[in-house]
């Protein structure tokens, strides 16, 4: 636990078929992976890749890519919601 966790915000959960998973803020040590990333899309494919990983380190991007768009659409507005990106 750093210094700064008490300035996290909370995180939250989703059920993603039989599965629920818990998305979690990222913290500094994730910024190089937006680093990479070429536009806005490659963006949230990279956060909400992220912040699945955290329950599930076997999800991919290439899953995320695959996802559902309504489900998608749930998961990457929690995923903001909690990081606080708007």
């Amino acid at each position: 636990m750093g210094k700064f966790n008490y300035l996290l915000g909370k995180s939250e959960k989703i059920k993603i078929g039989d599965v629920e998973y818990e998305i979690k803020p990222l913290v500094g040590r994730h910024m190089d992976l937006f680093l990479n990333a070429s536009n806005q899309t490659d963006y949230i494919y990279t956060v909400v890749t992220a912040c699945l990983q955290q329950t599930d380190e076997t999800i991919t991007e290439e899953d995320v890519k695959e996802m559902p768009l309504s489900i998608f659409q749930d998961v990457s507005a929690l995923v903001m919601k909690v990081n606080g990106i708007k």
